[in-house]
C-alpha cells in the first residue's frame, strides 16, 4: 500500500498506518469479503494486521456491528487472508525483480551489502544456518517463508538462496507488503 493513510481498527479502536491493517468490504449476500490491495468499491472496514484481531473481531461480531447488518463470515477467512497477503508479498518481491531492485547469488549479494544498498534479506526457508549467518546484517528485516523454489521462479535464477531486496519504491514496497504479511502471521523480526 503506498498510501500515507491513518484508518481506525473496528476492535481496538486505534488509529493506526493503513499499511499495518486489513481493509473489508461487504460482498453479494452481505458476505465479507478481505480486501488486501484495498481498492475494492463499498465502505471499507478496517482491522489491525493480526491473526488475534481477526478472531477478536469475529468473535465480538465486529464486522456486523460497523456494517450496521448482519454479515456471513467465512469459515476460512483467516487461511484466505494469509493466502492473499502471501501472494501480495510475492507479487512485491517480483516488482522489485522487474524495476532491478533484487539481487541473488552470493557475491552480488555480499557486494550490495558492503555498498549498504540493501534494505531487506530472503533466504530460502531450506538454507542452512552458516549460510545465513554469513549474509546477516543485523540491522535489516530478513525473511525465511520461501522455498527456494520460490525464490528461484520470482528472481528467475535457478537455486536462488539468497536474495537481497535494494533501495527504491518496489524494495519499499515489497518491506511493506512483507511486514504486514508478517504482522498478521504474528512473526518478528522483521
Amino acid at each position: 500500500m503506498a498510501r500515507e493513510v491513518d484508518r481506525q481498527c473496528i476492535v481496538t479502536r486505534q488509529v493506526k498506518p493503513a499499511d499495518e491493517m486489513i481493509r473489508f468490504v461487504i460482498g453479494p449476500e452481505d458476505r465479507l469479503v478481505p480486501d488486501v490491495a484495498a481498492k475494492l468499491p463499498g465502505r471499507g472496514m478496517w482491522l489491525t494486521a493480526s491473526k488475534l484481531s481477526l478472531a477478536d473481531a469475529i468473535a465480538k461480531r465486529a464486522f456486523a456491528k460497523s456494517a450496521k447488518k448482519p454479515v456471513d463470515v467465512p469459515d476460512d477467512l483467516s487461511a484466505q487472508i494469509e493466502r492473499m497477503l502471501r501472494q501480495r508479498v510475492r507479487d512485491a518481491l517480483s516488482m522489485s525483480r522487474k524495476a532491478g531492485q533484487l539481487l541473488s547469488g552470493h557475491d552480488k549479494v555480499m557486494e550490495a551489502l558492503k555498498k549498504d544498498n540493501v534494505v531487506a534479506m530472503l533466504h530460502a526457508s531450506d538454507a542452512s544456518e552458516d549460510g545465513v549467518r554469513k549474509m546477516k546484517a543485523s540491522d535489516l528485516p530478513s525473511y525465511r517463508g520461501f522455498s527456494r523454489d520460490v525464490l528461484s521462479e520470482v528472481t528467475g535464477k535457478e537455486n536462488a538462496v539468497h536474495v537481497a531486496v535494494l533501495r527504491g519504491s518496489a524494495g519499499a514496497f515489497f518491506i511493506s507488503e512483507l511486514r504486514r504479511f508478517a504482522l498478521f502471521m504474528e512473526e518478528t523480526g522483521l
